[in-house]
């Protein structure tokens, strides 16, 4: 047989001993780091979201708040390593038809199979025991990670629009893994707006892939539920996922509350086309076919966006410890609607209140009215018609205090 085929191509070294001297032979000899690249340690910089509940909740000075997140991380990363493993294993077939997934260790044969079949159960096993040194919330939210990755892996990842809000999900799970982890409660406006971004990101993955797909002639992205003609669907929906993100970031930094969390929460509303320019360069880059990774790695690596994402940072650290420069301006209104947003109740003291004033007048015209002795009718019909201008009068003055303590936006003082 090989002496009548054309060509003959063989595999490793005993190769040629069974087709011949005249064959292609490729070298099949394992590199020593190739299944640690099989863990795609890059990939761990997803895992860094678990630190956003630490930044959210003003605990990054705390040293036992840093560790809970740090070992929060490194058992995420491990769970992700083993379903990356596993991943990897069981789209063989396609990654070696990919142009750049066929380089990955096992598509290429760099790493041994048996090698990543035992460590995909004891990656798992030593996050476990981490959890063990954490509340015992987060084993539970890390248990649905992991779960949620296999079924990842195995189905969901080839159902169209399932994929995309399964990836988003698992970005969201980071985040609340962090919370847990820290004993802390997640607020739905970081629910939300972590969702929202979170979509925008995995609409982003698949554009790029399909773009790529197009480049190369293809029909189709492989193994995805995609064809090359939905790529402008997918990108009108990622972009207004990631809009509606910088939208709920914008009602939140316009919440009263925000500022008893933050010295001046107006510098806040600067993170918002900060995030609009960062969102529209990566869809643009997507669009010129530069994004070859995920977005978050991407991302990571990329020194703009890096910026952004530090100016965002200088941003949410000076609106937390830069006052005012001149607290003691004679804007009366804008002074006490800050402190009603911070003490309610100080406010309620020190403040004036005319309808005590009203109320006040209202006794001393009874004494009055008991001291002259009016007569019965006349005084009578008199005091009724004084007594319901008062309670207009009264009315009123509640309808404006009511009035200008929402224009200062301190409903609480009223």
């Amino acid at each position: 047989m090989w002496q009548l085929a054309g060509e003959a191509m063989g595999v490793g070294a005993n190769a040629r001993r069974h087709i011949g001297h005249d064959a292609r032979i490729f070298d099949s000899r394992r590199e020593p780091f190739a299944l640690l690249l099989a863990l795609r340690p890059h990939q761990w910089l997803k895992n860094l979201l678990v630190f956003v509940a630490l930044l959210a909740a003003h605990m990054i000075a705390r040293p036992d708040a840093l560790f809970a997140a740090a070992l929060a991380f490194v058992a995420f990363s491990l769970c992700a390593s083993s379903s990356y493993l596993l991943n990897d294993i069981v789209d063989l077939p396609v990654d070696r038809l990919h142009p750049r997934k066929s380089k990955r260790p096992f598509a290429s044969g760099r790493a041994p199979l048996l090698g990543g079949v035992v460590l995909v159960p004891t990656l798992v096993i030593l996050a476990a025991a981490i959890c063990l040194l954490l509340p015992p919330g987060f084993a539970v939210t890390l248990a649905a990670y992991y779960g949620t990755t296999i079924a990842y892996s195995f189905s969901l990842k080839r159902r169209a629009l399932v994929d995309v809000f399964t990836l988003a999900g698992l970005y969201t799970v980071r985040v609340i893994g962090g919370a847990v982890a820290l004993g802390v409660t997640i607020s739905m406006w970081l629910l939300a707006f972590s969702m929202f971004l979170f979509i925008c990101l995995a609409m982003l993955k698949r554009y790029a892939e399909l773009v790529d797909a197009a480049r190369r002639g293809l029909q189709a992205a492989g193994g995805r539920g995609y064809a090359v003609g939905d790529e402008a669907v997918i990108a009108a929906l990622g972009i207004a996922s990631g809009f509606c993100s910088v939208l709920v970031f914008s009602l939140y930094a316009a919440q009263p509350y925000v500022a008893r969390l933050y010295a001046t929460p107006a510098l806040l509303w600067l993170v918002c086309p900060l995030l609009l320019y960062w969102l529209a360069r990566m869809w643009l880059l997507a669009r010129r076919g530069h994004m070859h990774d995920d977005p978050i790695v991407f991302t990571i690596r990329d020194r703009i966006s890096c910026g952004v994402i530090a100016c965002c940072g200088l941003v949410v650290s000076l609106s937390a410890m830069v006052e005012p420069r001149n607290p003691d301006r004679r804007d009366v209104a804008n002074t006490r609607g800050q402190a009603a947003l911070r003490s309610p109740t100080r406010l309620a003291q020190r403040s004036h209140d005319p309808v005590d004033d009203v109320v006040g007048q209202v006794g001393k015209d009874r004494q009055a009215q008991n001291a002259v002795g009016d007569p019965p009718r006349v005084g009578h019909r008199n005091g009724r018609r004084r007594q319901s201008a008062i309670r207009r009068h009264v009315d009123d003055q509640r309808i404006k205090i009511a009035a200008r303590a929402n224009a200062l936006g301190g409903q609480d003082a009223v």
